[in-house]
């Protein structure tokens, strides 16, 4: 079933369907419309267990109705099987809406009838759309959600004449289930200007039903201009002067209303258009997952082939659909295709299809090949089409060849070109000056005068993205001789201006307009302010620029983080190029990102520099560092810098050591890190008459915290302070010990 089902998609999608859109053409441009049938017609069973006699058709429906069948493949197939437009292919349709099993049948049926109906509305207006019709006005009341909406996309595309009447007799059966009522009102409700149809909903605005009435409310405020009327009774009154009109005065109002809120025909001819190309991607669409299918079931030995012979074809929807493939397989596997493959692709960059070429340079981009540069600019010279145009334009961007430099520099200087080309050239010209190969001083000259005449051209206001777009390729170049245009492009307002002229100016080490620069620093534009941040890191020198820094490092003031991490940068590299006093200084003034202060004093103490540093300035940085990070709780790695200053401070110094030491056993205690903790002590509780009596404070502040302390780190105090000698000590050093000895108050008792 699944070998007879591809066999029928493909066949059917290349071959069959293109005979026979001649004659549905015939058939729309002859057929009469089916008249309904009488108001006492009953909606005939669904014949979805009568074989046709076309075995073509047979074939479709068990396809259609085999168990096993994808969804999307009974969709695809039951469009086919519509579109062979004839009164027993739709008989065959009809009968499949009425399918129990599998439950999806109907829904895909409902899909593939609109699909079809709208593509070709004659492929549903032969003998037999009448049932057809019936049966779908059954189904705009399913209990099923999903049916419903697709039973009215489908009905939408049957003829007209012909729904408008079938719904009419649903919505006015009073017998009928609410919910088909409503369904029938809710499709009526997009042709009430059809004069029948204002009539209706006019006499269901009595029905006993207030749903129903209330929908039938609901759908006439089109129908008039506004501000149309808001009650039952206004509308009888306004249907009643109209009720004298002919049939051409009705319809001559329609026009002159419809005209009023379409605006012009030209819009309307834009809408249609657009409707048009839409219904032709989605054709394109479906042929492409057709060829994937078969793409992907064939061995990988035979893909190849099959690619060349789609490749071969002109048909849009097949060679691009084909060329969709190719790019899904590059991106796979992240190289060039086969040769073979690539002139395939490339025969088609003169294909009479924009779209087709589109794809072609799309694919080469991808390749990246920067031997292809001279393919894609002979295209360019002869490409008329704009959107081809600024294809090949970034492509030979992403090529980053030099030698589409004279092309991409005349079209920049193009005064004829139009803006999006020019915006497109200047970003090809930017990604080909920031390639590996780098522009010989011809080039560079060229590109320098282009752009500089381009810019002086572009510089009123109201060319922002071209604008932009050049200040970009000027910033990639980084010309020295484009100073000016950067110093003028940072005085503009717009982000995609501003972050390309910060570059530059970053680039071009120029410091002519650093006032400008602190103030974008709260731009509104977190990339502008971020770019900002970035070009003072590299310019700035003066402490005013590490003013306009220092409120971009605060939570409360920066949400971005990426703005906060770049002024952070900046301010370490403005503050590692001054003197250790200055550093000091501004490291003081780091308070309130405590975390950063951190940081920055620990990266002073890194080997490096702590091999140059004076030993007054390092004791200043240990002594700012433990109180940060005390300060923050972080106990253990406050030790290290604090147990250094100690260290270094002589016994001269007692006073100062001992406050040090007094630091250092409190981020011990806190931090869990006793070991070793004795050796320290003696050391300290020798080194003045009240540093034992001052460091027992500290131990006894730490036992009674209202946190308390564990059994354990009790015990390894205990440990540590017992090995020390208490000779020579104050009684206040002994009254500590015996805290360990009271058994109703042992230290840690507070801990559970």
């Amino acid at each position: 079933m699944k070998a007879l089902s591809r066999n029928i998609l493909i066949g059917s999608v290349l071959a069959a369907v293109g005979s026979r859109s001649q004659s549905s053409l015939h058939a729309q441009e002859g057929a009469a419309v089916p008249q309904p049938p009488p108001a006492s017609a009953q909606v005939p069973p669904p014949a979805s267990g009568d074989a046709p006699a076309n075995p073509q058709l047979e074939d479709f429906r068990k396809s259609i109705v085999e168990p096993s069948a994808e969804y999307g493949t009974r969709v695809t197939v039951g469009a086919l099987l519509v579109r062979v437009g004839t009164e027993e292919a739709l008989r065959v349709a009809t009968g499949l809406l009425g399918v129990a099993e599998p439950a999806e049948v109907p829904r895909a049926m409902c899909e593939a009838i609109a699909r079809a109906g709208s593509e070709n509305p004659a492929l549903v207006a032969v003998p037999g759309s009448a049932e057809l019709v019936d049966r779908l006005a059954v189904l705009i009341g399913a209990e099923d959600p999903e049916l419903r909406g697709k039973a009215a996309a489908a009905l939408a595309v049957m003829p007209r004449a012909l729904m408008i009447t079938r719904l009419i007799k649903a919505a006015s059966d009073a017998q009928a289930p609410e919910s088909r009522r409503l369904a029938a009102l809710e499709a009526l409700a997009r042709h009430i200007h059809h004069r029948q149809v204002a009539g209706v909903m006019i006499s269901l605005l009595d029905d006993p039903s207030a749903a129903v009435s209330g929908r039938a409310l609901a759908a006439l405020p089109p129908v008039v201009r506004s501000p149309a009327p808001t009650t039952r009774q206004a509308w009888k009154d306004w249907w009643k002067s109209k009720e004298g009109m002919t049939t051409e005065e009705w319809l001559q109002e329609r026009v002159d209303l419809l005209s009023q809120r379409v605006g012009s025909l030209e819009s309307q001819r834009s809408e249609l258009q657009t409707a048009l190309d839409r219904q032709g991607s989605a054709l394109a669409a479906r042929i492409a997952d057709l060829q994937s299918d078969v793409y992907f079931a064939l061995p990988e030995k035979d893909r190849d082939a099959k690619l060349i012979t789609w490749l071969s074809e002109t048909t849009p929807a097949v060679c691009g659909g084909a060329m969709q493939l190719v790019l899904r397989r590059i991106g796979e596997s992240g190289g060039a295709p086969p040769d073979a493959i690539r002139a395939g692709v490339r025969r088609h960059l003169d294909h009479p299809s924009a779209e087709v070429r589109r794809r072609v340079l799309q694919i080469v981009g991808a390749i990246k090949d920067p031997q292809d540069a001279g393919l894609v600019i002979d295209r360019l010279d002869r490409e008329a089409d704009v959107a081809v145009r600024q294809a090949a334009l970034s492509v030979l961007g992403q090529l980053k060849n030099p030698a589409a430099v004279p092309v991409l520099v005349a079209e920049i200087g193009n005064a004829a070109a139009p803006a999006e080309s020019v915006l497109a050239g200047a970003r090809a010209l930017a990604d080909v000056a920031s390639g590996e190969s780098a522009l010989d001083a011809e080039r560079l000259a060229a590109c320098v005068q282009a752009l500089k005449t381009r810019a002086a051209a572009l510089g009123g206001n109201g060319n922002g993205a071209a604008y932009a777009a050049i200040i970009e390729a000027m910033a990639a170049i980084a010309a020295p001789d484009f100073e000016a245009e950067f110093l003028a492009a940072v005085d503009r307002t717009d982000p995609a201006v501003l972050k390309p002229a910060l570059r530059g100016l970053m680039k071009v080490k120029s410091r002519g307009k650093l006032s400008q620069v602190r103030a974008l620093t709260a731009s509104a534009d977190a990339q502008v302010r971020q770019t900002a941040c970035e070009a003072l890191g590299t310019l700035g020198t003066e402490d005013a620029d590490l003013e306009a820094l220092l409120p971009r490092l605060k939570a409360d003031v920066e949400a971005q983080a990426a703005v906060r991490d770049a002024a952070w940068t900046a301010v370490r590299t403005m503050l590692d190029a001054r003197t250790g006093a200055e550093q000091l200084r501004w490291i003081d003034r780091l308070a309130d990102v405590p975390a950063q202060q951190s940081a920055y004093l620990a990266s002073l103490l890194a080997p490096p520099r702590v091999a140059q540093a004076e030993p007054g300035f390092l004791s200043a940085v240990r002594e700012r560092l433990g109180a940060a990070l005390m300060a923050q709780g972080r106990w253990s790695e406050a030790i290290d810098p604090l147990q250094a200053l100690f260290d270094s401070l002589s016994a001269e110094d007692a006073a100062r050591s001992v406050d040090v030491g007094l630091h250092v056993v409190e981020c011990r205690l806190k931090g869990q890190r006793t070991d070793g903790l004795a050796a320290f002590l003696e050391t300290l509780i020798r080194r003045s008459p009240d540093a034992s009596s001052r460091t027992a404070a500290v131990i006894l502040a730490y036992l009674d915290s209202p946190e308390g302390v564990s059994p354990a780190s009790a015990d390894a105090l205990e440990a540590q302070l017992r090995s020390i000698s208490a000779a020579g000590l104050p009684e206040a050093w002994g009254e500590m010990i015996k805290r360990f000895d009271a058994p109703e108050n042992p230290p840690g008792g507070a801990s559970p």
